[in-house]
């Protein structure tokens, strides 16, 4: 993953997407043999290239949701061959689709390695995936940085989107949930690079091959207030990332 080294930011997400735009129907849906849960990647700007994913179970006793949908062509029928995926391997409770390949049109790139984690949370089944972009740049959905988990929708109106576009500018969002700091004292923060999306937990983080130390420049901020209540701002440069 990129982690960066950094001091306390205040970090504004801009939404890459107009998420009021993203039509939520799908044309064609399977019968589902438990109640489904929805997820959407975007592929665009504008929200009209995506692909649906869809977990159900194989029985309505079970537990794990070991059934993957996935619209792999991204013409919203769910229904076609080769887009249910059945997994048995459950890694401590987190299910793992081994998806492979989408493609959203007969010229354009295939995105290729396509692995889901499906994991029980508080309120719901948390996913988390990989994909590599065009085959070749691999991105992670599914960062949280705070203590939230995005959970996947009961309809297509309620899934998370998740921003698989990285022709948008990016920004960055914190790795782990908390950090404390004391006045005078040095600290570290770990960071990930990449696009937001819409719903808690629903960051695209890129790998760290990615971004080219030296080539690709990261700039941050520092925000933070004096002994007076008077807002500071300094601009930096992140030189070096691992």
């Amino acid at each position: 993953m990129q982690v960066l080294a950094a001091a306390l930011l205040l970090i504004a997400l801009q939404e890459p997407v107009d998420f009021s735009k993203v039509d939520r129907k799908i044309a064609k849906e399977p019968k589902y043999l438990a109640n489904p849960l929805y997820g959407l990647i975007v592929f665009d700007p504008d929200g009209k290239s995506k692909v649906w994913f869809v977990l159900d179970r194989s029985s309505p006793e079970m537990k794990e949701h070991d059934i993957l949908y996935l619209d792999r062509n991204g013409n919203s029928d769910l229904t076609e061959p080769g887009e249910r995926i059945v997994t048995a391997f459950n890694d401590g409770g987190t299910v793992v689709h081994e998806a492979g390949s989408v493609k959203l049109s007969e010229k354009g790139p295939e995105h290729t390695h396509f692995r889901l984690y499906a994991s029980m949370a508080q309120r719901g089944v948390a996913p988390f995936f990989r994909i590599k972009l065009r085959g070749q740049d691999e991105v992670w959905g599914g960062f949280n940085g705070r203590d939230e988990r995005t959970t996947l929708g009961g309809s297509p109106e309620k899934a998370p989107v998740f921003v698989a576009d990285l022709s948008r500018p990016l920004t960055f969002q914190l790795f782990m949930p908390r950090y404390e700091f004391r006045r005078g004292d040095p600290e570290r923060i770990a960071l990930v690079v990449g696009v937001p999306g819409r719903g808690p937990a629903t960051f695209m983080a890129v790998h760290e091959d990615f971004l080219i130390p030296g080539k690709d420049r990261l700039f941050g901020t520092w925000i933070a207030k004096n002994k007076d209540g008077n807002e500071l701002r300094e601009r930096f440069e992140i030189r070096s990332h691992c």
